[in-house]
């Protein structure tokens, strides 16, 4: 859906947001964000795609550095954030943080790895 690229000194960011379908499963997502291309990522990073289930509530993070979102301004985006996905281009590591109700009222339920050795998850 939307795309922007943040710099902080030497560091560059790059954040994706995507809306997310009611039919969507952790494998699915998992899949999905294994298969994003990582190299080059516009010689960004850091990399997140963050995942919403309404359209209306897509937003970037007032932190985009550490992809985080305030409870105190940002609760209606929060509250409609069902994964958020990261990825260390140096270390070559991501991390996929699925909350199974959002982002604003648990912690994730899921926390998967997806880097070169990982397996994919099994659905509920």
């Amino acid at each position: 859906m939307k795309k922007r690229i943040e710099t902080n000194a030497s560091k560059v960011y790059l954040i994706q947001l995507f809306l997310m379908g009611d039919l969507v499963t952790k494998k699915d997502l998992a899949a999905f964000c294994k298969a994003l291309e990582k190299e080059p990522l516009h010689n960004a990073m850091f990399y997140a795609a963050i995942f919403f289930d309404d359209p209306d509530f897509v937003q970037f993070p007032s932190q985009p550095m550490t992809y985080v979102y305030n409870p105190h301004e940002e609760a209606d985006a929060m509250t409609h954030i069902k994964a958020i996905y990261s990825y260390d281009v140096i270390n070559r590591l991501g991390r996929l943080h699925y909350y199974d109700i959002n982002y604003l009222i648990n912690q994730p339920g899921d926390i998967i790895c997806l880097d070169e050795i990982s397996e994919m998850p099994e659905d509920d």
